[in-house]
C-alpha cells in the first residue's frame, strides 16, 4: 500500500489540492493526515466549521470518487468543538476514516489515532492533555 502522509495543512486550499493531486499522480492508495487540518482560529478566511462543511465535505468526495482512503484527525490547532461536524462528514463517506482515539483497519493494515498532546510551555489548546498520573484517556475516548 502506497500513502501519503501530510499534517499542518491549516485549512489551505492550495495544499489541499496539491495533496490530492499528488496522491493521484504518485498512485497513492490512501491519505493519512496527522492533524492541524483547520484553518487558525480567527483566520480571516473562514471560520473552523465553515472549512469543515465545505473545503472538507468537497475533498473527501473527492477521494471517494477516485477510490482513495482518506485517514486522518483534527489536531491541537483544531478546536473540539467541531468534532462532531467532522465525523459527521468523514461517516458520509465509504473510504474516509476519522482515526480520533480509533483503530482503523484499511487493506490489511492497522491505523490507530491520539490526537491528544502532552501539556507544553505553550498556551493550553483543547486537545493538550496533562503529562501525569492521574490523566485517564478512556475519559477522553470517542466511541468507534
Amino acid at each position: 500500500m502506497r500513502i501519503l502522509f501530510v499534517t499542518d495543512l491549516h485549512g489551505n486550499e492550495i495544499k489541499y489540492r496539491r495533496v490530492l493531486a499528488n496522491a493521484l499522480k504518485h498512485g497513492a492508495t490512501a491519505v493519512v493526515n496527522g492533524g492541524d487540518m483547520l484553518p487558525l482560529h480567527g483566520d480571516p478566511h473562514g471560520s473552523q466549521n465553515d472549512f469543515v462543511e465545505g473545503l472538507l465535505s468537497w475533498y473527501f468526495s473527492e477521494h471517494t470518487a477516485a477510490g482513495l482512503a482518506w485517514l486522518g484527525l483534527l489536531g491541537n490547532d483544531d478546536l473540539k468543538i467541531h468534532d462532531a461536524v467532522f465525523d459527521g462528514i468523514c461517516r458520509k463517506h465509504r473510504n474516509i476514516f476519522n482515526l480520533a482515539q480509533r483503530r482503523v483497519e484499511h487493506n490489511g493494515f492497522e491505523f490507530i489515532g491520539m490526537n491528544w498532546v502532552t501539556d507544553y510551555p505553550f498556551r493550553l489548546k483543547d486537545r493538550c492533555r496533562r503529562d501525569g498520573p492521574g490523566w485517564n484517556l478512556a475519559e477522553h475516548a470517542t466511541a468507534k
